[in-house]
């Protein structure tokens, strides 16, 4: 069995309120169960250091040179309001459990890496690219029947194995409470617009009880591979695009948004009271946080059934252009095209593609 050997380096002054072993062992349970989750049976080994210059909040270490580093810009993007958690005053039980999470989140940002050492068997390259892509393996004896059986690898093994949803877990107590709010459809909006934005539409997207997580916690499961939870706002409160001194002006009594002066909060109940001032509740700020996030894994859903839509879109606009693309074998224009959006370009840009 292979063993994944890893260093968390974190800030001196955090790692100073905890037992650095309870972390080590949390990480390790981490990694197992990513890795687990993904088809791979591994041991780890963590060892937890002090970080040398401070600026980061935590710098996962592989090997000897892959060094993959969380910053402190990143910690808005666990709440749905951009609020980043107060490192220092959370209980140590917390920051363990948040510090084992990043490290779980810095790990999957490249999964191949992280079993470099691994032997994958006989389908090593084909077990890679569904590991970077967050795809779960499967045993042995079915993915060497799948590759007997399919042609064009690894791509028509991507598309057969890929999940055909995007799950959000949500604590229970608090998706009951979203699913009774008013949000005109915030979803749909949002997958519309991503599909306009990217090109492609997103796969679906559901809705789904997490008994692990409570509060105003909802955690993103992209394929195979869950992110780190994100926090809510409260059901009964709406977030309202204008200052509090503003509000004020208009006999309300609201409650600013730290990170963001431009923001505010409000009872639900005040909602028709904003005037012309563009509002959310707080189901529609989980849809908005998703048409943020959706954008950074959306290349690692995307397949050769993809390609077909993307060109049959473009098929009457730029019809010359797509005959080209139909004579470019699948595989290698899937891929491009993958490759093209994970490094930020516009999935319609085929004229620079080819």
């Amino acid at each position: 069995m292979t063993e994944v050997e890893v260093r968390l380096s974190v800030d001196p002054a955090v790692l100073s309120t905890f037992d650095g072993s309870a972390l080590a062992r949390r990480v390790e349970a981490e990694l197992v169960s990513l890795l687990g989750g993904l088809g791979v049976v591994v041991t780890a080994s963590v060892t937890v250091a002090a970080l040398d210059d401070g600026v980061a909040v935590a710098v996962l270490t592989v090997g000897e040179d892959d060094t993959r580093t969380y910053t402190e810009d990143e910690l808005p993007g666990l709440s749905a309001l951009g609020i980043p958690p107060d490192l220092a005053t959370m209980p140590p039980d917390e920051l363990v459990a948040l510090l084992a999470g990043i490290a779980r989140d810095l790990a999957a940002r490249d999964v191949p890496g992280l079993v470099a050492a691994a032997d994958l068997g006989p389908h090593a390259e084909a077990v890679r690219h569904l590991l970077d892509l967050w795809i779960r393996v499967p045993r042995a004896d079915v993915l060497a029947n799948a590759v007997a059986e399919l042609d064009d690898l690894p791509e028509s093994l991507v598309a057969a194995l890929r999940p055909p949803q995007v799950r959000l877990r949500i604590a229970p107590d608090y998706l009951r409470a979203l699913t009774g709010l008013q949000h005109d459809d915030a979803f749909r909006a949002v997958r519309w617009r991503l599909r306009r934005r990217l090109g492609v539409a997103p796969p679906p997207l559901h809705l789904e009880p997490a008994p692990d997580l409570a509060g105003l916690l909802f955690q993103p499961v992209v394929n195979d591979v869950a992110a780190l939870p994100v926090l809510g706002i409260d059901p009964d409160l709406i977030v309202v695009e204008a200052t509090p001194a503003d509000l004020r002006d208009q006999g309300l009594d609201p409650v600013g948004v730290p990170p963001n002066p431009g923001l505010s909060l409000l009872p639900a109940t005040d909602r028709d009271k904003v005037g012309a001032y563009t509002c959310w509740t707080a189901v529609e700020l989980v849809a908005y946080w998703w048409e943020s996030y959706a954008p950074w894994f959306t290349w690692r859903t995307f397949d050769e059934r993809d390609t077909e839509r993307v060109l049959a879109w473009l098929r009457p606009a730029v019809p010359a252009l797509v005959r080209i693309a139909d004579g470019l074998p699948t595989r290698w224009l899937t891929g491009r095209l993958r490759s093209s959006y994970r490094e930020n370009f516009d999935l319609l840009n085929l004229p620079v593609l080819l």
